[in-house]
């Protein structure tokens, strides 16, 4: 068998070229934040707070850049950084300013932008993330240059129509656009599948948060943790409640502002400099924040509806119980034993609260739960794999 003949068999068995780097290209606003420059500059400062969307992204690009055969680009947003610049062998490409309280002009020029910047990263892949109407344009350039696109969701808003209904008619139809003429569409749950089907008939496949598995944490539980963005739909003004009516405990809440409620992120501060069992931390720099979990003796979520939390992985790899006023996605929490769901049920939610504080083994019993259900589930080593598939999959 010659040489070149073995070359080509070999190339053919893995499906991908052995000259030349897949170019994956994740679209993500706000993930510019959670990078740093090659020089090791911190990231200039930005108005808008990456979420679990963003992190998530993160996880699964990082982890796609370090095998063989990946190429990985982000096109982030405008925050006045250089065109390109590079963080640890990736690409991150200036976009589009966030849209967010833009004049409908400005988010024009902003998508204009955006099919500019494609054109420059010649992407075979396009990974998206949380529903907009930037779904219908990316599947008009999916249209014109044949490169497949992924959109993954990130919320139940994303699967059951809530967000067509709150964004203006343009918007709606190349949302609806997008989402029927995308390659490939991931839910973070069966729920969300199922949302889909019925919803909208679209097919789906569940791709799970994934999460870089860290040993066991030995540190004191000695707190009781609240972590998100001030937004209407995580109800921080009732982790302020439920400090006011546990005085004897130390509750710690990470808050970090919404640039669509302002308003809100302010009154909660004002509110909670009263409470004197609380610390208020503004904002915490993602490579420092595991350490708050590790040290939770529960971590609390008071959101009236979500998509997969990654605080919840956050907890789990802290060996921490989730006491949660209404999420709980397919019911993990209590399938796998590792917190409660109190549907929406406010003196059930303490209740629970009040057992779990004082029940040390049972706390020590969940955290473990959890730590080996993330483990099981959401390693980011698995996820990847899995990702590397579907990616291949498309493309092959």
């Amino acid at each position: 068998m010659s040489r070149i003949f073995l070359f080509k068999k070999i190339e053919k068995k893995h499906n991908i070229s052995m000259f030349k780097s897949r170019r994956i290209c994740f679209i993500s606003t706000g993930i510019y934040r959670l990078f740093e420059t090659q020089t090791g500059d911190a990231a200039p400062k930005q108005d808008y707070s990456p979420g679990g969307a963003e992190v998530q992204l993160k996880f699964l690009g990082q982890a796609l850049s370090q095998q063989e055969g990946y190429k990985v680009i982000y096109l982030t947003g405008d925050f006045g950084q250089k065109q390109i610049e590079q963080s640890n062998g990736i690409e991150l490409f200036r976009g589009q300013k966030p849209p967010f309280g833009q004049p409908f002009y400005k988010v024009l020029w902003g998508t204009f932008q955006l099919i500019r910047a494609l054109w420059k990263i010649n992407p075979d892949i396009i990974v998206d993330r949380t529903a907009s109407p930037r779904i219908g344009v990316l599947i008009l350039f999916k249209i014109i240059k044949k490169t497949p696109y992924i959109f993954m969701t990130a919320s139940e808003r994303d699967c059951d129509g809530s967000y067509e209904k709150t964004t203006n008619p343009l918007f709606a139809f190349l949302y609806r656009f997008g989402l029927k003429k995308a390659s490939l569409i991931t839910t973070q749950n069966k729920y969300q599948q199922a949302l889909l089907s019925e919803n909208k008939s679209i097919s789906s496949r569940v791709f799970r948060n994934v999460f870089p598995v860290i040993p066991r944490p030995r540190e004191e539980k000695t707190d009781i943790l609240w972590v998100g963005r001030c937004t209407a739909v995580k109800r921080p003004e009732l982790f302020l409640k439920m400090s006011s009516a546990i005085p004897e405990e130390k509750f710690v809440m990470i808050m970090s502002p919404a640039l669509s409620e302002k308003e809100l992120y302010q009154k909660t501060t004002d509110q909670a400099k009263s409470i004197q069992n609380l610390e208020l931390i503004p904002q915490v720099p993602f490579a420092e924040i595991q350490r708050y979990y590790n040290r939770a003796k529960i971590l609390i979520c008071t959101s009236t509806r979500e998509g997969f939390p990654n605080t919840f992985l956050h907890a789990a790899a802290g060996c921490t119980p989730v006491l949660s006023l209404n999420v709980d996605p397919d019911g993990i929490l209590e399938k796998f034993r590792w917190g409660v769901n109190s549907h929406d049920n406010w003196e059930h939610f303490l209740n629970e609260a009040g057992k779990l504080l004082t029940d040390h083994n049972k706390r020590k019993a969940w955290g473990e739960n959890a730590y080996n259900y993330f483990k099981e589930y959401h390693s980011l080593k698995k996820g990847v794999t899995l990702f590397k598939e579907l990616i291949d999959a498309i493309l092959d």
